[in-house]
């Protein structure tokens, strides 16, 4: 899934953040117990909670950026391994 992108760039990453909030609560919902997601997000406002609720739901939840992702890019993916219960 991607947003519409306006060139605005506040606006964009805001877009993105929720995007990622409702990937997260999609995969609460329908994975199964130990189930695995990686949700594309974007650095900013907003990451730090989605990274905590990451966390409370999965075995294991954290942050990666690929290598072949340009250093000043604030794309990221939250990854959750295991999911444990959905919130």
């Amino acid at each position: 899934m991607a947003p519409s992108l306006t060139g605005v760039r506040e606006l964009d990453r805001a877009r993105q953040m929720e995007l990622a909030k409702r990937a997260l609560r999609i995969a609460l919902s329908v994975l199964r117990p130990s189930g695995n997601t990686m949700i594309k997000a974007s650095q900013g406002p907003g990451l730090k909670a989605l990274l905590a609720r990451a966390k409370r739901s999965f075995r294991m939840a954290r942050l990666f950026k690929p290598k072949a992702s340009r250093p000043e890019s604030p794309e990221v993916y939250v990854v959750g391994l295991g999911l444990a219960r959905a919130l």
